[in-house]
């Protein structure tokens, strides 16, 4: 398709948003780098970092299911500003101050604020584009955000032992995203999610949380989804106190490892998107698994560097297939038109994926066994992955 053609890359607002989000993406960079800042920052154990880890992760849950209904129900432009705006002050306090206590609880309250924005920023792509054109637009956001990921690392690990600097750097940036969609990106007013109002309004008509898990498929795409976002959670977990093995080198080479899997996100993202537009959504989030399953699996026979590049090679094309489909499947056969729910349950998953995650790489690093970790991802890649074939085999999704 020419890109005159091209509703999604031709749609200036949109493209626009793009740019926004990148700046949030590199600004929103403690997330990658969190456990080595609490182990690093707050001198706080290998031992102990799990149960941290968790709360901190389990405290988003509450907020990004807040953050789902309040998209679907006020402007999704002003909760970005008003709640990045508030993770950015945060970021600006944490550094004039020197009590570790209230450190903590500022890093804390900076994660909640962007974990109530990220379903509006989520929910804000598809206002901009007909149905049709959903997938294309998720991809394009997908690419860009990407982007932003390749200089996270790099970045933070220049900085990361330099915590002021690194989260002034942060603020700045999310400032600069705040700017861009503050006076150059116009809100969803007569967008497509407005059009057909009659219709909208009995689709959006509030729905009880419980009511979602009554429903069988939902159970069992959540249940996926959190399995999945377990196994990817590695990659901020297992992975970086893995390459403690290397020394000092080891904060270095995990930068050097993000970056790649960013820098491959962007290139590969658009070629698998153009061979799988036709592809079953479901088809695409088995293979995601195997993937996923395949790169992590490999880690337990060798570490060494080149076989860490060749492991992020394969699991990054897994997170691929994932990050373009799962939101997609969750709106096309559960949430409809409540957008700010789907991105809501998505980011509920990976939290609740990630807190799992901690958990047993902690006890595996107790243990002086967390090698067996890969083995574990392996298993349960595969097994969700025959588990989302089982259900969807006869389905039309």
């Amino acid at each position: 398709m020419s890109l005159k053609n091209n509703a999604v890359l031709t749609n200036k607002n949109f493209m626009i948003y793009c740019f926004a989000s990148l700046f949030f993406v590199i600004g929103g960079g403690i997330i990658p780098f969190l456990v080595l800042l609490l182990h690093h920052d707050f001198n706080i154990s290998s031992s102990h970092l799990g149960f941290l880890f968790i709360i901190i992760m389990l405290s988003l849950i509450p907020a990004i299911v807040l953050g789902g209904k309040l998209a679907d129900k006020y402007n999704k432009k002003k909760l970005i500003i008003v709640f990045r705006l508030g993770y950015a002050l945060s970021l600006l306090i944490y550094t004039q101050i020197n009590n570790s206590i209230i450190r903590l609880f500022l890093l804390l309250l900076a994660i909640i604020f962007m974990g109530i924005s990220r379903p509006s920023l989520t929910a804000f792509t598809f206002d901009l584009f007909p149905e049709a054109d959903s997938k294309k637009a998720i991809s394009v956001i997908y690419i860009f955000q990407n982007i932003g990921n390749i200089f996270v690392p790099i970045i933070s690990a220049i900085l990361f032992f330099d915590t002021e600097n690194l989260f002034s750097f942060y603020a700045l940036l999310t400032f600069l995203g705040l700017l861009t969609v503050l006076f150059f990106v116009k809100s969803e007013k007569g967008s497509y999610v407005q059009q057909n109002k009659e219709e909208d309004e009995e689709k959006l008509k509030p729905v009880k949380i419980k009511d979602y898990f009554l429903k069988r498929s939902f159970g069992i795409f959540f249940l996926v989804l959190v399995f999945y976002e377990f196994s990817y959670a590695q990659q901020s977990y297992a992975l970086p106190i893995k390459l403690e093995e290397f020394g000092e080198n080891g904060v270095l080479y995990y930068g050097y490892l993000l970056s790649l899997n960013s820098a491959l996100l962007v290139c590969l993202t658009p070629i698998i998107t153009f061979f799988t537009k036709k592809s079953k959504i479901s088809i695409l989030l088995i293979f995601s698994g195997l993937f996923c399953g395949i790169g992590f699996g490999i880690l337990f026979f060798n570490n060494h560097l080149s076989v860490l590049v060749l492991a992020t090679f394969i699991w990054t094309i897994g997170e691929i297939l994932y990050g373009t489909n799962g939101i997609i499947l969750l709106k096309d056969t559960l949430f409809k038109k409540n957008i700010g729910m789907a991105s809501s349950f998505m980011f509920t998953s990976r939290v609740i994926g990630m807190s799992l995650s901690a958990l047993l790489a902690s006890f595996l690093v107790s243990q002086n066994a967390l090698h067996f970790i890969w083995i574990i991802v392996f298993s349960i890649s595969v097994l969700s992955s025959l588990i989302l074939w089982l259900y969807t085999r006869k389905k039309a999704v």
